[in-house]
């Protein structure tokens, strides 16, 4: 059974990303130890501000259309869902110009951070180049040239961690933190770009506006219910950003920021991985009528057991290990990430099932779960700096009532997949 696992395709393309995304995800852990050293925790404040804004504009750049391009069996049709992802990013990318030149003030009085203002420009060119990436991701992985996947990672990883550290020798603060993660977007999008042009150059004449309509009627559900969907999940970590911001400060959502980075890793380079593969995977499964509640749970079972023991260590040693790694300052960011290992293992085992309401028909009900973990994690924090006055507190109940929701979640998510075996 063993060598027909490892001799499958399914394993050598998640392999194939699982060792481009370690890569991309262990350069800059590599550069914490420098960066903490190197920026205080409030220009970490900072950045993290400016991410949870531009991610807000970022999810939504390309209306959720780039999904879809794995699903039809026409490649004339996947190529024109390319391209209508395309003007939609620039549509977004203008409109986060329009409110970043408009709003600036009251979006730096909403967060009481006045020294985000001048960054708030550095939001659009993310929102562009993120679109791009995004689009041409889900292009390559219909082609399952995954490699090249890989490598766009590993670009802006390297781009993003190389350009922090000479920035902080150089004492930018702030500014070379936040100019990092742009310069890091736009090598990664054009890369993508460019790989594109150079492999699939015919494919661009297939392009009309004529099948771009028909494209976007067809698949209309991912940006009116997919779009709502991811923006408030995402909004749900920009949330979290901008109320410990506005209850505490930007020390403590320093502290935060680095917790929750360094606790996403396993998250971002092997889950995003098998998330990817599995999208893929499953939408064959459930097209050809195959048993997709099998395979959901054999990759929820092997998701379990590759996160496991990476939280549990963090549990047990936590600050130690930011003390020793981060150095001493930042032994509160281990205290955090204790209490929150429990609500991130279990949002890393369920991130590649979370995908089946895709595939199934089924994202207005997804909508009104996202919409049920904000609640409880917004009430969480505002019970923490409105009553408590403290953010610990208001990280345990985070902690506690993510796990209940997650279990709930996947019980349902496993229901789904009931629909067609």
């Amino acid at each position: 059974m063993w060598n027909r696992i490892l001799k499958s395709e399914y394993f050598r393309n998640t392999l194939t990303l699982v060792s481009g995304n370690t890569v991309a995800q262990i350069i800059p852990l590599l550069a914490e130890p420098f960066l903490t050293r190197l920026f205080p925790p409030e220009d970490f404040g900072l950045l993290a501000l400016f991410i949870s804004i531009s991610s807000l504009f970022a999810v939504i750049a390309t209306g959720r259309y780039e999904l879809a391009v794995m699903l039809p069996s026409k490649e004339k049709d996947a190529i024109n869902l390319v391209g209508l992802s395309f003007l939609v990013t620039l549509i977004i990318t203008l409109f986060s110009l329009l409110v970043v030149w408009a709003l600036n003030t009251p979006i730096c009085w909403l967060l009481n951070s006045p020294d985000i203002s001048g960054y708030l420009y550095f939001v659009p060119p993310v929102v562009l180049f993120s679109g791009l990436a995004q689009t041409l991701n889900y292009w390559f992985s219909r082609k399952k040239n995954f490699r090249k996947i890989s490598i766009a990672r590993i670009v802006q990883s390297s781009t993003s961690a190389g350009t922090a550290i000479g920035t902080g020798f150089l004492k930018m603060g702030t500014l070379g933190l936040i100019s990092a993660q742009v310069l890091g977007h736009i090598l990664s999008g054009l890369y993508f770009l460019l790989r594109f042009v150079k492999t699939d150059p015919g494919k661009l004449r297939q392009i009309s506006k004529t099948e771009m309509k028909a494209m976007a009627s067809k698949y209309a559900e991912f940006p009116r219910v997919n779009s709502l969907y991811i923006f408030a999940d995402t909004a749900q970590y920009s949330g979290i950003s901008f109320l410990i911001a506005y209850f505490f400060s930007n020390v403590l959502l320093g502290f935060y920021s680095r917790t929750f980075r360094i606790l996403t890793v396993p998250l971002s380079f092997i889950g995003s991985a098998i998330s990817h593969v599995f999208y893929q995977k499953a939408s064959v499964i459930y097209r050809d009528g195959g048993n997709l509640r099998r395979f959901s749970l054999q990759t929820l079972l092997g998701t379990a057991l590759t996160g496991l023991p990476i939280f549990a260590v963090i549990i047990i040693w936590g600050p130690d290990i930011f003390a020793f790694v981060l150095g001493q300052p930042w032994r509160p960011a281990g205290t955090y990430a204790q209490i929150l290992s429990p609500w991130i293992f279990m949002k890393f085992i369920t991130q590649p099932l979370s995908q089946i309401p895709l595939i199934v028909g089924r994202q207005k009900d997804l909508f009104i779960f996202s919409l049920l973990s904000i609640i409880l994690i917004f009430g969480s924090l505002f019970y923490g700096g409105l009553v408590a006055d403290d953010l610990e507190t208001g990280f345990y109940l985070i902690s506690i009532s993510q796990f209940v929701y997650s279990t709930a979640f996947i019980f349902w998510l496993l229901k789904l997949t009931g629909n067609k075996v």
